[in-house]
């Protein structure tokens, strides 16, 4: 039995590899320059 479909799944990692791209991208940004 099953918790999530495949495709949920999928669709979470892909949600959480973007989101892990958009924090490396703005912690790479200096945080002082507002």
């Amino acid at each position: 039995m099953r918790l999530f479909p495949p495709f949920l799944i999928k669709y979470i990692l892909r949600n959480l590899e973007k989101t892990e791209l958009l924090h490396r991208l703005v912690s790479n940004f200096p945080k002082h320059h507002n």
